[in-house]
C-alpha cells in the first residue's frame, strides 16, 4: 500500500506524510539505487517527502531543468513509472509544482494503484500568519530559531503576495481534485482543523486511513507524531497588520 500525499503550505502535511512512510516497506532513501541513478539526483543527508520540489527535493534539477525548457515533458513520464512501480511514498506541494507533472502523477497513480490524501487548511488566516513569520524572519524549522526573530508587520507588499499565492492555491487544489476524480484515484480529502484541531480528531484520522486502506495502531496518537525539526513557533505568529490582511482577503472573496 503506497500514498501520494497533495497538500499545501501549513497544512500538517509533514506530520501525515512521515506516518505514511514510516508504514511503508520502502522510503525515499531508495531513490538514490538504482534505477534513479540515471537521474540526476540532488544529495543530502534527510531527503525531503517533496521530490519534485525545485528548491530541496531530490529530483530539483530535473524540475529546475523543464522550469527552464532543457527538457520536455514527456521526461517526467518514465521517471514517475520508476518511481511508482517501487511503491515510494512522496508529497506533492500543490501551489509549486507544475499542474502538467501533478497530471502525470496522478495519472500513474491509476495504473499502479496508489491511493491519495488531500489535506487543506480552511482557516487560510493562521496559515499566512505562519507563513508571514518563516518568511519575513527566514526560519523553517526548529533548527533555524535564533535570538533576533521578530513579528515583522504585515504591509501591503506582504498583502499582495499573500492574496496571489491564495488564489492560486484555490484554482491548483480545484484543478487537483477533477484530476483526482477523472482518474479515478481512491482519495481521501482532510484538513487541518479535522486532524489537529477537531474534538473528533481521532475518530477522524482513523476513519480516513482505514478507507485509504492502513490498518493503523489505534493505541497510538498518529497527530504528535513526533518530528525533528518541524515548525512549533505558534507563539510568535501574531504579527502587526493582521487586520489589514483580513480586510483585503474579504474584499477578494477569499474569506
Amino acid at each position: 500500500m503506497s500514498t501520494v500525499v497533495f497538500a499545501n503550505q501549513r497544512t500538517g502535511s509533514s506530520t501525515l506524510s512521515y506516518w505514511f512512510e514510516a508504514g511503508n516497506e520502502k522510503s525515499v532513501i531508495s531513490l538514490y539505487e538504482p534505477p534513479f541513478t540515471k537521474y540526476p539526483l540532488h544529495q543530502r543527508n534527510d531527503p525531503s517527502l517533496e521530490i519534485f520540489d525545485d528548491k530541496n527535493g531530490i529530483f530539483r534539477e530535473v524540475m529546475q531543468k523543464y522550469k527552464n525548457k532543457e527538457i520536455k515533458l514527456s521526461y517526467f513520464e518514465e521517471l514517475v513509472r520508476d518511481i511508482f512501480a517501487h511503491k515510494i511514498v512522496f508529497k506533492v506541494m500543490i501551489e509549486y509544482t507544475p499542474l502538467e507533472v501533478v497530471e502525470i502523477i496522478i495519472k500513474h497513480m491509476s495504473l499502479f494503484q496508489y491511493t491519495g490524501a488531500m489535506i487543506v487548511r480552511n482557516n487560510i488566516i493562521e496559515k499566512f500568519k505562519s507563513l508571514h513569520f518563516s518568511y519575513t524572519n527566514n526560519v523553517y524549522s526548529n533548527d533555524g530559531m535564533h535570538d533576533n526573530m521578530s513579528k515583522h508587520r504585515i504591509q501591503d507588499v506582504h498583502i499582495d503576495e499573500y492574496v496571489k499565492l491564495q488564489k492560486n492555491i484555490n484554482e491548483s487544489n480545484r484543478v487537483v481534485e477533477d484530476l483526482l476524480l477523472a482518474y479515478k484515484v481512491k482519495y481521501a480529502y482532510m484538513s487541518y482543523e479535522d486532524i489537529f484541531e477537531s474534538e473528533m480528531s481521532d475518530e477522524l484520522l482513523y476513519k480516513y486511513l482505514r478507507y485509504l486502506g492502513y490498518n493503523p495502531d489505534e493505541r497510538q496518537d498518529l497527530r504528535t507524531y513526533d518530528l525533528p525539526g518541524k515548525m512549533k513557533t505558534r507563539e510568535y505568529y501574531n504579527v502587526e497588520g493582521l487586520d489589514l490582511l483580513v480586510q483585503r482577503f474579504k474584499q477578494e472573496k477569499l474569506l
